[in-house]
């Protein structure tokens, strides 16, 4: 067979008879602009860019940039707020008391010099520098807060009544002032009647403000009307769609992306698209056991790469975050993220393991690192260690010393092979690398090829007897070993820094089996 490229797609049709390079299955393999995979590693302690001594661990964290062009990074626990104030120190800057312990999460935005913080359970928080305190004007409490066209919103609100449904904007250019409503000011407030469910989720979108309800979309515009006291108008997207997570929305290129039980969407501020159909299947039923799956999402982006991730937890905790769902917007093609956190010793979730994703760009990043290098922009917090709390980037391929054999390999799974009418006979596996350094690898690739007269047994992974290990050739760069079946397949597992564009399958027809 000829070079294919590689495209994971598990909810399609993967026979390479009508779909030449399909993947099954894969794990660790990122999908790039310039449609290859690399392999994914986040190392604790190789890939840190910062770290400081704190053993209770951020529910999130941002990078936020002030009018002065200088940045800010805040760790918000469920009880306090930390800021890093260099890669190897950060202070407390939570309120006298520190906050609810049944926080959730936070939400956060900029007016100006000043950070807003919401969680629902204390205070809207402000700080233009130095510690937090309660923002001034007695605005209700809120776990969402966007800025937009000189209004601070805050929604999911409770001024002494809990009103999940609805949203309460400041005064024009004065978030600090009264907030109680007033045409004149044009302080106002409302609900979001028709859909049912509490807000979960919200952004800003060019000039607009867009909310998300479990399963509806809604549009904020400005509409300033001071006489008829309609001062934003909301518009309905979609009563069927929305997102769950408080943080399971990205923005990149002007468009929106997340993830619903029925799709992976990108919104545009007009309509929604789905886009997420050769995935989603596997994704909600396979991957996500637990409801908190989707609820507790975090999407981050990569702007060079135009990569989307939605970092998740396999099994359901409410403090690890292990799994990631990867799309390329650019490509169109989907990849995973099967360890978020990996170190050289010692157990994921235990002796390490990450409980958030950073929201930051990469000019921010890079001007909080002071750096003028290019790092990737999907950076990781939570436990390194013992006594610390951690950053640590995400690479893909990254560099050798940030691979280990015990914290997971990269894998990749075709589709079955075959017309089901000839045998076939496969020697040989040679990925098109688009980097392979041998002294950079934890170990060997290893390989194994599959084979049986059923394609469904190869789809589903059950009831095959025909297998054979694939030996590496170090001077070919290939797995080689023979198999002879009516259907066929490979899986090759990676340990190190690596691209592959695609496979050549060294496979011909033979007798009929």
């Amino acid at each position: 067979m000829k070079f294919v490229p590689l495209n994971y797609q598990p909810d399609f049709d993967c026979g390479w008879e009508q779909s030449p390079g399909a993947l099954l299955d894969c794990g660790n393999m990122i999908p790039r602009r310039r449609r290859s995979y690399a392999t994914w590693t986040a190392h604790v302690d190789n890939g840190k860019i910062a770290d400081y001594t704190r053993t209770t661990y951020p529910v999130t964290a941002g990078i936020v940039r002030l009018p002065n062009n200088t940045v800010r990074w805040f760790a918000f626990e469920r009880q306090a707020i930390y800021e890093l104030t260099s890669t190897s120190a950060a202070t407390d800057r939570s309120k006298g008391g520190g906050y609810s312990a049944s926080t959730v999460t936070w939400t956060w935005t900029m007016f100006g010099d000043t950070c807003i913080a919401v969680n629902k359970y204390d205070n809207p928080q402000s700080s233009a520098s130095g510690a937090f305190a309660d923002l001034a004007g007695s605005p209700p409490k809120a776990q969402f807060v966007v800025s937009q066209l000189g209004f601070v919103m805050l929604l999911n609100y409770n001024d002494g009544t809990d009103t999940p449904d609805g949203w309460w904007c400041s005064q024009l250019e004065n978030p600090t002032g009264s907030w109680t409503p007033s045409n004149s000011t044009q302080a106002a407030n409302g609900r979001l009647y028709d859909t049912p469910g509490p807000i979960t989720a919200a952004c800003a979108l060019r000039d607009s403000i867009v909310v998300f309800k479990a399963d509806s979309i809604y549009v904020g515009d400005y509409i300033g009307d001071t006489t008829n006291g309609i001062i934003w108008g909301w518009r309905l997207i979609s009563d069927k769609i929305g997102c769950s997570a408080p943080h399971g929305v990205a923005l990149l290129n002007d468009k929106l992306y997340f993830v619903h039980r029925s799709n992976v969407y990108e919104f545009d501020g007009a309509a929604a698209r789905p886009i997420g159909m050769p995935v989603i299947n596997t994704l909600v039923n396979d991957l996500m056991i637990s409801s908190s799956s989707l609820t507790r999402m975090y999407a981050v982006v990569d702007q060079r790469e135009g990569l989307v991730l939605w970092f998740y937890s396999s099994s359901g905790s409410n403090d690890v975050i292990d799994y990631a769902l990867a799309y390329n917007v650019y490509t169109g093609q989907f990849g995973t993220v099967t360890n978020a956190a990996v170190k050289s010793t010692g157990t994921e979730g235990t002796d390490y393991f990450a409980t958030c994703a950073v929201k930051t760009t990469q000019a921010d990043l890079v001007t909080f690192l002071s750096s003028t290098g290019d790092p990737s922009t999907i950076v990781l917090m939570g436990k390194p260690n013992t006594t610390k709390t951690a950053a640590w980037l995400g690479a893909y391929p990254g560099a050798a010393n940030e691979y280990v054999v015990a914290g997971g390999s990269a894998f990749i799974d075709t589709g079955p092979i075959g017309n089901g009418d000839d045998g076939l006979r496969m020697d040989r596996i040679k990925p098109r690398w688009y980097r392979y350094v041998a002294a950079d690898q934890a170990a060997t690739p290893q390989g194994t090829l599959y084979g049986t007269k059923l394609e469904s047994q190869l789809i589903l992974g059950s009831g095959i007897s025909n297998s054979v290990g694939a030996t590496w050739n170090s001077t070919e760069l290939s797995l080689d070993g023979v198999i002879q079946d009516r259907y066929l397949k490979a899986t090759i597992n990676i340990s190190g820094p690596a691209e592959i564009a695609g496979l050549y399958l060294n496979a011909k027809l033979s007798a009929r089996l």
